[in-house]
């Protein structure tokens, strides 16, 4: 097999500001929706975890 999939530890941490403390629930989710569309254009298919 010659073919490389590639997967997510994670998704949903709780992010935090450049100040160190934690972002709104709404920007969390927004950056949350942001990383998935990102991964899916890359063609990250799925996460290794998950089973």
């Amino acid at each position: 097999m010659n073919e490389m999939i590639f997967g997510l530890d994670t998704f949903g941490d709780v992010p935090t500001d450049d100040a160190g403390a934690p972002v709104s629930h709404a920007r969390a989710i927004r950056q949350l929706v942001d990383e998935a569309v990102l991964a899916d254009e890359l063609g990250v298919d799925g996460c290794l975890h998950c089973r």
